[in-house]
């Protein structure tokens, strides 16, 4: 029988390097029996068959060379197919989508536009507000502000997030103005641009979209504080309802959203809706859009789909899957 050649790019250069390799086990984990899987690390532009070991290196960063090695494993290995298990810049951002579409070699996920459109938070926002969709009231801000101005402007709490980050990287609850200034400062060392966010009380909760199907509402029910990075990698440090008890109307209609911004941006593939819910007044608002979602142990995807009675093997079948019909 000849199997598929499938590669896994996971690790990267990106902040999310450590949940990158997370992710991509226990995907490796899942298909290694039914493909011919080679696991290469972008951030260093080598295959690899050992993650202990590989997630104890540190990544080169991006260059020339770097990007010629990946093209030269991808050519002698005679890749047919791309499992992309990278997250944040260089990964969910439309940089590895475009080098694979000039390879005319197909992958996971959304295409390189659209990857594009979904990690950055400012255009994400930007069409929430067009389509009417939920969302906190925000502005942006590069290294050019006034601290002054901003502190005048801005009603306390507030949250501070780099534009194109993920897994909670570099966010700060600013809850009074004399806080501010060091929340910004966190921001500006993982990107040149902030979102600052109008802080709004509520659950947090996630929907997948599929295939423009949609899976059962995750709750999160963090131990302390709010979904930082902590707690969601960190065994038993949240809970979680899945599928959400939630009003019948409400439920209704955040599907609809979530199936609108995943036409109107063109997703594919599994892509995950980060919203909060005021139980209150039944008020959502949707937060971000996450075209490579998590795959870990503790990742919300995987949850949905086992709701549905999907185990993470199939799960990674319909994605494999629809790559390959998608691209």
């Amino acid at each position: 029988m000849v199997f598929m050649k499938i590669a896994i790019l996971c690790g990267g250069n990106s902040s999310e390097r450590a949940v990158s390799f997370e992710s991509s086990r226990n995907v490796y984990q899942a298909v290694k029996d039914t493909y011919n899987i080679t696991l290469i690390d972008t951030g260093r532009g080598e295959i690899f068959n050992d993650f202990d070991k590989q997630e104890e290196k540190k990544s080169l960063g991006w260059n020339l060379s770097l990007v010629q090695r990946i093209l030269i494993i991808l050519q002698k290995k005679e890749i047919d197919f791309v499992i992309v298990m990278l997250h944040g810049h260089f990964g969910e951002d439309g940089h590895i989508q475009a080098l694979l579409d000039m390879c005319n070699i197909p992958y996971t996920g959304t295409n390189m536009g659209s990857s594009y459109l979904g990690m950055n938070k400012e255009i994400s926002k930007y069409l929430m507000n067009y389509f009417n969709i939920p969302t906190p009231e925000a502005i942006f801000i590069n290294k050019n502000y006034s601290i002054d101005k901003l502190k005048e402007k801005l009603d306390f709490p507030v949250i501070v997030k780099p534009i194109s980050e993920g897994s909670t990287i570099g966010i700060t609850i600013v809850k009074e103005k004399p806080e501010l200034k060091k929340a910004l400062d966190k921001g500006f060392k993982y990107d040149f641009k902030l979102i600052i966010e109008k802080y709004v009380e509520g659950e947090e909760m996630t929907l997948t979209v599929m295939n423009k199907e949609t899976y059962p509402i995750v709750r999160i029910i963090p131990s302390t504080g709010f979904y930082d990075y902590e707690r969601k990698y960190g065994d038993g440090q949240s809970k979680y309802e899945c599928p959400a008890k939630l009003n019948k109307k409400v439920k209704t209609q955040i599907k609809k959203d979530a199936l609108l911004l995943y036409e109107k941006m063109n997703l594919s593939g599994a892509v995950r809706f980060d919203f909060l819910y005021n139980k209150k007044d039944s008020k959502y608002y949707f937060l971000e859009v996450n075209t490579i979602p998590g795959m870990t142990e503790h990742s919300l995807v995987p949850m949905a789909f086992n709701a549905r009675n999907i185990s993470f093997k199939n799960l990674m079948k319909k994605i494999i899957s629809d790559g390959l019909n998608e691209k």
